[in-house]
């Protein structure tokens, strides 16, 4: 599970709109909708992220490794001062086959990152979102 703390009034279209940003690797974009402070805890990894810069590199750097990664987002809703969505992560690992040949596994992974209302901002207003 991940966690990120982004703005002031997070929103399931805030959520929405990051998961675009960075499927289509606009990570930029993405992480420009985070508040100045903010806090990005990835608990299965054990990171956690409090500077914009370096967020962007760990977007980029998953980009990088996993170029068709996609977040889907099956189920966003509200709870308390919180936005939570469970999401499925689908990509491809590449992986050393025999003779110096390669095979391509499709990997599909659920999760279930929960937004916060204090660290993510919009071009309207600051929101917030925890992941």
């Amino acid at each position: 599970m991940s966690e990120i703390a982004v703005g002031m009034t997070a929103s399931p279209g805030v959520v929405l709109t990051v998961l675009t940003h960075l499927n289509s690797g606009k990570v930029d974009d993405a992480v420009a909708l985070f508040a100045e402070e903010f806090r990005f805890n990835d608990y299965g990894i054990g990171l956690e992220f409090k500077d914009k810069g370096r967020l962007a590199e760990f977007f980029r750097k998953n980009r990088e490794l996993y170029p068709d990664a996609e977040l889907q987002p099956d189920t966003i809703f509200l709870r308390g001062d919180r936005v939570v969505a469970e999401w499925t992560l689908r990509a491809t690992l590449v992986e050393p086959f025999s003779g110096g040949l390669s095979r391509k596994l499709p990997i599909s992974l659920r999760g279930l990152p929960s937004f916060g209302r204090r660290t993510a901002r919009s071009s309207i207003g600051r929101t917030t979102t925890t992941d």
